[in-house]
C-alpha cells in the first residue's frame, strides 16, 4: 500500500496518520504544506475545496482524513470484517 499524507506542522491528526502508516508498514510520503516549496499543492487543495488536514491518498485514491485512513487500515487488517 502506497500512502501520501498532506499535512501541517503542529497537526495532531497529521502526526497520528504518519505514525499509523509507519506501524502498518505502508510505504508512505509526507508533504508538509507549511513549506514554501509546496505552495502548488496548497493551491490544488484550495481549488478542490479541501479545508482540513491531513488529506490522505492510498494507491493514488483519495480516502479522506485520518479517521477514514484509520478505518481502512483496521478493515484491511481484519480482512474486511
Amino acid at each position: 500500500m502506497k500512502v501520501t499524507i498532506l499535512g501541517r506542522k503542529g497537526c495532531k491528526y497529521c502526526r497520528l496518520a504518519r505514525q499509523l502508516a509507519s506501524k502498518s508498514s505502508h510505504k508512505w510520503d509526507y508533504i508538509d504544506l507549511d513549506k514554501e516549496r509546496n505552495s502548488d499543492v496548497r493551491t490544488y487543495l484550495d481549488i478542490e475545496g479541501f479545508k482540513t488536514v491531513p488529506q490522505i491518498w492510498v494507491n493514488g485514491r483519495h480516502v479522506g482524513g485520518y479517521v477514514e485512513y484509520e478505518r481502512m487500515v483496521k478493515e484491511s487488517s481484519h480482512g474486511g470484517d
